[in-house]
């Protein structure tokens, strides 16, 4: 179990604010199609939000993931800055939220 990406200190010196629920979150590949993802929100900053993803597919910390804005609201671009492997399965995650 490791860790991928960097965890920096600097964005952990904003404040955090413990943020229980779901988030839905996907993704687009070359070609155009969406694969969606639902994650455990744990914490958000105005930078980013952190999240716990549980599941089989390999999440590509190249991509570009855009947060669900819901209905009639545009999706949020994001970056997976860094992950951890806790468990079988079970990840934690750190995204960077773009400047809109």
């Amino acid at each position: 179990m490791g860790q991928e990406g960097d965890v920096s200190e600097e964005r952990r010196k904003h404040e955090r604010q413990a943020s229980f629920g779901m988030v839905r979150v996907f993704t687009r590949d070359d070609a155009g199609g969406e694969k969606h993802y639902t994650f455990m929100l744990r914490d958000r900053s105005y930078l980013g939000l952190g999240a716990v993803y549980i599941g089989l597919d390999e999440l590509d910390m190249d991509r570009t993931y855009y947060l669900d804005g819901g209905e009639g609201n545009e999706p949020q671009t994001m970056r997976l800055v860094w992950k951890r492997q806790v468990a079988d399965y079970v990840y934690t995650l750190g995204f960077l939220i773009d400047e809109p």
